[in-house]
């Protein structure tokens, strides 16, 4: 489905999303789908192959693995959650072309603000994304004689560990490999940045909603009792409409989002393996990895707060001035109220702080496991 790029939330991380395959220039055609299959093709023969088969050099010689075990974690990981957001951009536009329609209810407050922000923090994101890979793979250029005197079997300076069966000698050669390696990282690394940075977009407009309905609901009773009624009744639909744009936003990123979890723990537990010898290079990584998970909890924390929050709003109401008759109505939404909306991770997790602490745990879980000699 077309999006207009003026009127549409998500516009600037899916113009984004559009170099890295995951987001039609129209509606997603067979040439898209096509184009996005290739991508993953190429990016696996020539750049989780080359690592993988780096990583069984390492294994053999006995050298420690931990670099390699999260790359190729992280890439199996973000390789899984593209496939499954393209598999459901369908239903993610759809999604976003209805949280930008406002005939049927109107516009939120702070809307704009928000919208405008999101703009920025997306632009943001995408080029700083773009300049510290650019910036990592300028540091593995400082360490290529150090690397060359370890390592005669890695192909050094390349932005992740890499191995080709001939030594490269050619400077271009070289140049262009390592330009389209960080071409293919920055391809991932890019693509998950800006979905985290989409789911959080569209719970913060999930949560404007709520707060529209919380207000339409503490006004419905200030009128006389059949414009009150009517004000009710639009407040249960608007409610409705809610809870039908939250269960479509849980089946767009439920499974995605559970393969981040899973990604996470391992990769973050690689990377403190490699933190606690003194390897620096992992600390950017580690970083933005646990930044990336906190973003992602702290979105389903807000919606599940925010959607909690609907019946304070109906209780405090003047709905005791109305006939008995009237308050079911009222009734109706409290009920549903107090179950909460809820971004899950797969069949058993909820995006939540809470999940966010039992991750970590989990990943020093894997330290501990890598280092137990």
């Amino acid at each position: 489905m077309a999006l207009n790029q003026e009127d549409a939330i998500c516009s600037k991380s899916c113009f984004y999303l559009r170099y890295s395959f995951l987001w039609p220039e129209e509606a997603p055609t067979r040439s898209f789908y096509a184009k996005f299959i290739l991508v993953l093709i190429l990016s696996f023969l020539t750049a989780f192959l080359p690592l993988f088969i780096h990583f069984l050099i390492l294994v053999e010689r006995g050298l420690d693995p931990s670099e390699d075990l999260f790359v190729i974690i992280s890439y199996t990981g973000f390789a899984l959650i593209m496939i499954i957001y393209v598999i459901h951009v369908k239903k993610t536009s759809y999604l976003i072309v209805q949280l930008s329609d406002f005939e049927k209810f109107g516009k939120p407050r702070g809307f704009d603000y928000w919208d405008k922000k999101f703009r920025l923090i997306s632009s943001g994101v995408y080029y700083y994304v773009l300049i510290a890979s650019s910036g990592l793979n300028l540091g593995r250029w400082v360490g290529m004689a150090e690397c060359r005197k370890e390592r005669d079997f890695q192909v050094c300076g390349i932005v992740i560990p890499y191995w080709l069966p001939w030594k490269v000698d050619s400077w271009l050669f070289f140049i262009l490999l390592d330009l389209y390696v960080l071409k293919m990282t920055l391809v991932v690394n890019c693509a998950l940045f800006l979905i985290i940075i989409q789911i959080l977009e569209i719970t913060t407009h999930l949560k404007l909603r709520i707060d529209h309905l919380k207000e339409m609901l503490v006004k419905c009773f200030d009128s006389d009792s059949q414009t009150n009624r009517k004000q009710l009744v639009n407040c249960i639909r608007y409610h409705t409409y809610i809870i039908n744009c939250s269960k479509l936003f849980k089946k767009c990123f439920t499974h995605a989002m559970f393969s981040l979890i899973v990604t996470m723990a391992l990769s973050c537990g690689c990377l403190e393996s490699q933190v606690v010898k003194f390897d620096l290079w992992a600390l950017p990584p580690i970083s933005a990895w646990i930044f990336i998970l906190f973003i992602a909890c702290m979105a389903g924390q807000i919606l599940m707060n925010a959607s909690l929050s609907i019946g304070d709003a109906g209780y405090h109401s003047k709905w005791y001035q109305t006939d008995a008759n009237f308050r079911k109505y009222l009734i109706l939404v409290l009920m549903r109220s107090h179950k909460a909306l809820v971004l899950s991770a797969g069949p058993f997790n909820i995006l939540c702080f809470e999940l966010f602490v039992a991750i970590m745990k989990f990943s020093y879980s894997v330290f501990m496991l890598l280092n137990q000699n």
